[in-house]
């Protein structure tokens, strides 16, 4: 039912943003000084007309999940950086790792038996993770063989269903429970742990007898705990938490997290698993803004927690259909001399309206603006008087605020709903705006119109130019016809760029702005500029080709050629005609749109790119780039506190050496500027010829004091008499790109640019602190192989990391980045051991210093790990028989096995371990007794022992017997038909049941047919008293997930050559098909398992599609690829050749006369008589010689081409 009406309502949300005009909308950015690709889509006037229920609906739901996957890909690739940098200092990455290395935590309850119960929670995205040991005396947790442990985030509102209500419900009473003036709810994190038995149902013990171990991985600012049952939420106090902090303050900020953020492991306890642990984070520091009068960003929100009606943010400041965006800087602040901060907004949602507001803790309403109801026909009872602006002052600068009292109404229900509120406040964002005058000063205003564009400029100011306002004119002209156009286009362009899909260079955003040039002029003629206190309040026309969603006003600034950051203000779009903005000065204004129409036609989005660039004396520049546009992309400049420093140039023997560099304003380590990410940065050079007479090479050089390594750019090119190259272009990622092979690294273009300023510096230059530059020279230059770098810095330097690889049984290259020009020898070994890598400069080539010497390198292959265990054949007997034969075994693991083709029997210089048996003599009846195993070596691996479950042997009790287990068949692979998953045990002695899992396919069963997918099945003894398994001596249940695995499968288009005219086969032929399966059995046989078992994700079938078939088929060449996904196959496509000539000429046909005949002189049937012998009337020799013979020639009977 309520899935029902919110699809109603989606429908009257549409309509109701229609009437009221506020589609289309902007869709702003979340930073003041960026355009952040936004996660609405707004829709047209039309368009929202058009949408059906379902789809208005589904928008609502896809814009907020894609809002979701965008700030999770950022949330990954933060905790992506984090986790590999844990992992190369050996710290645990997760809970479960800090259990195996640091050991289970005591649990505290040792007067009775406990048992034990432990699970395991991980979030890839976040980091997070979670081990939870439940220990119970419960004496009614005999009643059980065996429970699982699940432990779940509760963060997830669904979007309809029974159990959002409940849900919300929790959120809303656990954020009263908390102090919100002390605690940032937006990091908070709620955990419960559940006891589920074989039915996958929840079971609860006393909690008196019953304690819950935690172990968890955190990221965060000083987080608290709480305990919450429902009812309250105790905080625990740092007695009851055992907290290890692995990276403190200010080492996660290269890693995209927050300077005050840090990670650490806690450990604590709590008594029953019908509560809930919590954790959530303090504000985290901030200075308070200077006293002013400021622009900030400030959204009024419903938090998806607490959101009834959708589950997802909402933005009550937002005009936009859906409002599940924030806007920027909306709204203004005053900061008094005490460090109060009252903030003034205005114009909130018509959809979501909110009816009430009383103040929080730390947010006190100073003044309302009411509106009356103007929904219009059929919604004059909906509620009489809405708020539409807000005076609010607020006591610290947290930047998170709840009201209380609140009160909404979503227009579409005609309901009034209570849902908290939160005022959410960006600081950073804050801009000096005007000040109202105080006692004794004058202010001078006047509005200025010009009726040629149809713009209306309010100059508003304190300072004594005002004077001159009374008398002043204003000149208005569009860009594109003032004299600076073409300078002002060449900066538009250059600034907004737009990245192509493989974000390998940029093109220009052709489309999307326009201008305006505002000069303010005195009686004399002479340009009066606004400074100090002095503000203009500007309507501008927007042109109407354009249809403008996301504007970004900017001023131009000719002098450097470039953009200024967004000082401006955006008041509003009105209808779509003309734009209101407030700026602190007059002159020339792009008025950009990041998302644009032309025609109906979407024609991009911009990004915006920030730089910072050195610049020599003869003209040679080094800009360090990014942009918010791509993947990894920047949220607002990184180079607002950076110096670039100048070009120095050096011409030596070898070529001119370029040293530049980046710094920042305060030293952390180091004072280099390392702002460069993969995908959304670069750093280019252009340098003149001038100097050079022919085209020169250019090189990327890493000094470390002895050797250099040296990188060609192969992608400089000279264009207008300039070198034009990137120097460091990371956007091949981890996998690096051709042009660029030393930035394979993640963090090798950041140590690259700490290079660079170090060599700017003239430092020492060392392995660990080498020094870097750009040479450019007419010779050809060779260099030894440069280290990686590692995550981790030191004394302000990406180390690099070691030259060691570890055996992996196959041949390997030595683990550096080989230098241009050079040749090498002894880089690749197979065996563990010292290598020395020989390096000599190719024909031509030289090292740096001019000489030609080989250089030498060593490096080593370091020996694998092998762990060893003792395999037996029984693992259960009877006290009097015999042991059973032992045998050495080695891991399946993969990091502890043997490597490549390795085998116990062929592994080089292999000495066996020794097993060690226990002691027969000490056996009992009912004892479980372990063999092991130790010594042993091998040339290529260090040897590790454990003891397996396969290594113990059980003595069987009185009363007991063995029966054998089930196994599960390995390499199970998907051929068409239904398989057995087991080699079947003594089947008559236990059943099989379901697991009680959510298995892909089946559950509680031993055959399967589908891959990409599992199977479960429960093994119980029928007779646990007297029967035990084979293979452990217990009667406990066994649980299996079994998967059977993808068949390969190739498919290729046939290709083909055709003329023009002609039709193509397009023939796929399909190599590896199963059980004589086809395209179309395939797809009948998932939608009869689908049509009675019900939709399943994980079977799918795509239809066989060819790409790069033309539309029009023109004489020529076409690569045609297949594509055919199916969920039971791992599919290799093979592209073919369609080869397209051109028509041939059709032949001309005519109709001739045509006769074979016989003479007389040579007919000996009938002398002397000529026969026709194509005259059908009556052919030669045929009605015998009294006939009349075919004397007749016949006409037009041939056709001729």
């Amino acid at each position: 039912m309520l899935k029902k009406h919110l699809k109603k309502a989606a429908a009257l949300l549409v309509s109701i943003a229609t009437i009221l005009g506020t589609l289309p909308a902007m869709a702003a950015s979340n930073e003041a000084e960026s355009v952040e690709k936004s996660a609405v889509s707004t829709i047209t006037d039309n368009e929202a007309k058009e949408l059906s229920s379902d789809d208005a609906l589904e928008m609502l739901k896809s814009e907020s999940q894609t809002k979701e996957v965008e700030d999770n890909a950022a949330e990954k690739e933060k905790a992506e950086s984090l986790k590999n940098y844990l992992t190369e200092m050996n710290i645990p990455v997760t809970a479960k790792e800090y259990t195996e290395q640091n050991g289970e935590v005591e649990l505290q309850d040792d007067t009775e038996t406990a048992k034990e119960y432990s699970g395991s929670y991980s979030n890839e995205t976040t980091m997070w993770s979670v081990n939870a040991t439940v220990s119970t005396t419960d004496e009614t947790a005999a009643d059980y063989e065996s429970l699982t442990v699940q432990i779940t985030e509760e963060d997830c509102i669904p979007m309809d269903g029974d159990d959002k209500t409940e849900k919300i419900a929790m959120w809303t009473d656990l954020q009263n429970k908390i102090d919100l003036t002390q605690e940032d709810v937006r990091t908070m994190r709620v955990f419960t742990v559940k006891l589920l038995d074989s039915e996958n149902k929840e079971v609860n013990f006393d909690a008196n007898k019953t304690t819950v171990t935690i172990q968890s991985m955190w990221v965060g600012y000083s987080p608290d705990i709480y305990i919450y049952d429902g009812t309250t939420a105790e905080k625990l106090n740092a007695e009851k938490i055992s907290r290890t902090v692995y990276m403190p303050e200010g080492t996660l900020e290269s890693m995209g997290y927050s300077k005050y953020a840090s990670a650490g492991m806690d450990s604590l306890t709590y008594q029953g698993t019908s509560k809930k642990f919590v954790y959530v984070s303090g504000f985290e520091p901030r200075e308070n803004l200077a006293p002013g009068t400021y622009d900030v960003t400030a959204n009024l929100t419903v938090n998806q927690r607490n959101n009834v009606f959708l589950g997802c943010n909402v933005y009550l400041t937002s005009t936009a259909f859906p409002p599940v965006a924030p806007i920027s800087m909306n709204a203004q602040m005053e900061v008094s001399a005490d460090g109060k901060a009252t903030i003034t907004i205005k114009d909130f949602s018509a959809i979501f309206v909110i009816l009430n507001l009383s103040d929080g803790k730390d947010i006190h309403i100073k003044d309302k603006i009411m509106k009356d109801n103007d929904l219009g026909e059929g919604y004059e009872d909906v509620y009489n008087q809405r708020i539409n602006g807000l005076t609010l002052e607020v006591d610290n600068f947290h930047g998170l605020y709840r009201f209380t009292d609140c009160k909404e109404n979503a227009t579409p229900f005609k309901t009034d709903v209570e849902m908290p509120i939160d005022l959410e406040v960006d600081f950073d964002s804050a801009e000096k705006g005007y000040t109202k005058p105080s006692d004794g000063e004058t202010e001078y205003t006047k509005t200025f119109t010009d009726t040629a564009t149809g713009s209306t400029v309010s100059v508003t100011t304190t300072e004594e130019f005002g004077t001159k306002l009374a008398n002043a004119t204003l000149t208005a002209k569009p860009l594109e016809d003032s004299d600076k156009a073409e300078h002002a286009d060449v900066i538009v362009r250059k600034y907004w760029d737009m990245f192509d899909e493989d974000k390998n260079f940029v093109k220009h955003y052709k489309y999307g702005y326009i201008g305006y040039s505002y000069t303010l002029l005195d009686e004399d003629g002479n340009e009066i500029k606004l400074t100090g206190n002095s503000k203009a309040d500007v309507t501008a026309p927007l042109d109407t080709k354009f249809k403008f969603y996301n504007p970004v006003i900017q001023e131009i600034d000719y002098s450097t050629g470039t953009l200024k950051t967004r000082l401006t203000k955006l008041n509003k779009i009105n209808s779509g005609a003309d734009i209101a903005f407030t700026s602190k000065t007059l002159g020339d204004f792009a008025i950009v749109d990041a998302t644009t129409m032309v025609d109906g036609q979407h024609v991009g989005s911009a990004a915006t790119i920030y730089n910072i660039t050195s610049v020599g004396s003869d003209g040679t520049s080094f800009a360090l780039c990014s942009s918010t546009g791509g993947r990894n992309s920047v949220a607002r400049d990184p180079y607002a506190d950076a110096t670039a420093l100048d070009v120095k140039k050096e011409t030596t023997s070898i070529g001119t050496k370029y040293y530049f560099a980046y710094e920042n304003a305060e030293e952390d380590g180091t004072k280099a500027n390392t702002s460069i990410w993969i995908y959304s940065s670069w750093l280019k050079a252009e340098i003149p010829t001038k100097d050079f007479e022919q085209t020169p090479n250019v090189y990327f050089v890493l000094d470390n004091g002895t050797n250099s390594s040296v990188f060609e750019l192969d992608n400089s090119k000279v264009v207008d008499g300039r070198i034009v190259c990137d120097v460091l272009n990371p956007n091949g990622g981890l996998s690096g790109i051709d042009e660029f092979p030393h930035l394979a690294d993640y963090y090798m273009p950041r140590r690259s640019l700490i290079a660079l300023y170090d060599g700017y510096q003239g430092k020492a230059a060392s392995d660990t602190n080498p020094n870097a530059y750009v040479l450019v020279t007419d010779k050809k230059i060779a260099g030894v192989p440069a280290n990686k770098a590692q995550s981790s810095m030191q004394n302000g330097q990406y180390k690099p990391k070691s030259a060691d690889v570890a055996y992996n049984g196959a041949t390997q290259t030595m683990p550096l980045y080989f230098s241009s020009n050079t040749k090498s020898q002894n880089t690749s070994g197979k065996d563990a051991g010292e290598y020395t890598a020989v390096f000599t400069p190719e024909e031509g080539a030289t090292w740096i210093d001019g000489t030609s010497e080989p250089k030498e390198m060593t490096w080593n292959i370091k020996k694998a790990t092998l762990s060893w265990y003792v395999k037996l054949s029984k693992n259960v007997m009877a006290l009097e028989d015999e042991l059973p034969t032992a045998t050495l075994d080695v891991s399946s693991y993969s990091s502890n096995t043997f490597k490549g083709e390795d085998t116990i029997e062929n592994a080089a210089d292999l000495v066996l371990p020794e097993i060690v048996a226990p002691d027969k003599s000490t056996f009992e009846k009912g004892g479980v007794y372990s063999y092991s195993c130790e010594g042993g070596s091998a040339k290529n691996y260090n040897f590790r022992y454990y003891v397996d479950a396969t290594s113990k042997l059980t003595i069987l009790q009185d009363g007991q017997e063995v029966v054998k287990a089930p196994e599960v068949i390995d390499g199970l692979k998907y051929n068409g038909k239904y398989q057995k998953l087991f080699i079947d045990g003594d089947t008559e002695k236990y059943t099989v049941e379901k697991t009680g899992s959510k298995n892909h396919f089946g559950d509680g069963v031993t055959e399967g047919k589908y891959a990409n997918g599992s199977y479960g099945a429960k093994f119980v003894l029928k007779d646990k008293e007297h029967y035990v398994w084979s293979d452990t001596g217990t009667s406990t249940d066994k649980k299996y997930s079994v998967q059977i695995k993808r068949a390969p499968l190739t498919v290729s288009y046939e290709s083909e050559t055709i003329h023009v005219g002609e039709t193509p086969k397009l023939k796929i032929n399909y190599d590896g098909l199963q059980n004589g399966e086809t395209p179309e059995t395939i797809k009948a046989d998932i939608e009869a398992f689908k049509k009675e078992h019900g939709e399943n994700n994980s079977l799918f079938y795509h239809e066989p599609t060819l790409s790069g078939v033309p539309d029009e088929l023109t004489p020529g060449t076409y690569e045609i690829t297949p594509s055919f996904t199916v969920s039971n196959y791992d599919t290799t496509f093979v592209s073919g050749t369609l080869t397209v000539l051109p028509a041939e000429e059709k032949p001309t046909e005519k109709t001739i006369t045509a006769n074979l005949y016989v003479p007389g002189e040579l007919n000996t049937q009938l002398p002397g008589v000529t026969a026709y012998l194509t005259n059908g009337n009556n052919p030669l020799g045929i009605g015998g010689y009294d006939k009349v013979a075919p004397t007749t020639p016949v006409k037009d009977n041939a056709k001729l081409k």
